[in-house]
C-alpha cells in the first residue's frame, strides 16, 4: 500500500503499471500485526492509515488522487 508517483509507470502503449511493492507480503494470519502497522508515504496516505483504521478502498483512492495532483501540478 504505497501507492505513489514514483511508483507509477507509464508504458509505451499507455497502460499504467504500479511498481515497487516492497511494502506488500502475504500474511500468515489476517490478524497479523503487519495489517494493523503503518506502512506507506505519509504524503500519499490517508488521514484513516495515519490515525491507525487501517487500509480499505478508500485509502487506495486517496492515494491515487494525491499521485494525479502530483502529475498534474509537479509538486506534491
Amino acid at each position: 500500500r504505497d501507492i505513489k508517483g514514483k511508483n507509477v509507470m507509464l508504458m509505451p502503449n499507455g497502460v499504467i503499471k504500479l511498481i515497487d511493492f516492497g511494502c506488500a507480503r502475504r500474511l500468515a494470519r489476517a490478524g497479523s500485526e503487519l495489517l494493523r502497522s503503518v506502512r506507506g508515504t505519509p504524503y500519499w496516505m490517508a488521514p484513516e492509515v495515519i490515525t491507525g483504521s487501517g487500509y480499505g478502498r478508500k485509502s487506495d483512492i486517496w492515494s491515487v488522487g494525491c499521485t494525479v495532483f502530483q502529475m498534474a501540478t509537479g509538486r506534491p
